[in-house]
């Protein structure tokens, strides 16, 4: 995995990942293969992007907290770099 080749973080590779797509260097169409493939993943995804907009905020840590530490952060970083679609 590329985290571990290069001694970085999985949250470090999320965050450079939201990054370029923000910044438009890549498109979140070229990100696809990230998404979750099961109904019950899918399920959880919008649930959490579902919580980005009520709670109103851009933040992990609420998220995460919102849902009692049920989801991992990596779930909760996809679905905040999805959320725009």
């Amino acid at each position: 995995m590329m985290c571990v080749e290069r001694d970085l973080s999985e949250n470090t590779i999320f965050k450079h990942l939201e990054k370029i797509v923000t910044d438009k260097l890549v498109t979140l169409k070229e990100l696809e293969y990230l998404k979750p493939k099961t109904s019950k993943e899918k399920k959880v995804f919008a649930e959490i992007q579902k919580a980005f907009k009520k709670l109103g905020i851009k933040k992990l840590k609420p998220v995460y907290e919102y849902f009692d530490e049920k989801y991992d952060y990596r779930m909760i970083h996809l679905a905040k770099i999805f959320a725009g679609e």
